[in-house]
């Protein structure tokens, strides 16, 4: 009888820690599913976050500049540059915004200076970055991030050239 309360104890023994096996072996599952599916959210929030703050920074730099005659898309040192003029105590500057090297970069200059696009400072990762006049007030804005490629119209409110 003893023999038989003994194998008894063993195949409950057994039982649990078989179980607990199981419920081990499930947990790390989970954690692993789960740190994939988090990853994979943080990697597509990343890449969002760089295309709306490319949108928002190019949007908001236009709009800042949006008076008569100081918007324009010209080229600059071999890239298509949307061109901000301003001025300040009767000297001409020129904020130029263009892609270079990978980056959106700007560029923040007195209008007589002949300097080239390396001189920019880089503001976001870009894959490109391409802008054109479309009518009087609408400047079309293509953009090229990892995420992929996105075009977006600016409406100015005053009359701007293209030079």
């Amino acid at each position: 009888m003893r023999q038989r309360q003994e194998n008894n104890h063993i195949v409950d023994l057994l039982f649990v820690l078989g179980l607990f096996f199981v419920f081990t072996i499930s947990a790390l599952f989970l954690i692993l599913i789960g740190s994939g599916v988090y990853k994979n959210t943080v990697d597509k929030m990343d890449r969002n976050f760089d295309t709306r703050t490319a949108f928002a920074y190019v949007t908001e730099k236009i709009r800042q500049s949006d008076v008569s005659d100081s918007v324009s898309v010209e080229d600059f040192d071999g890239h298509r540059a949307l061109v901000l003029k301003e001025v300040f105590d009767d000297v001409s500057y020129s904020t130029y915004l263009y892609e270079d090297g990978g980056y959106l970069k700007e560029l923040f200059a007195a209008s007589d200076n002949a300097l080239t696009a390396d001189a920019g400072q880089d503001i976001l990762p870009v894959l490109g970055f391409q802008i054109a006049q479309k009518r009087e007030n609408l400047l079309q804005v293509q953009l090229t991030t990892a995420s992929g490629n996105y075009t977006f119209y600016v409406s100015t409110r005053c009359n701007h050239t293209n030079r």
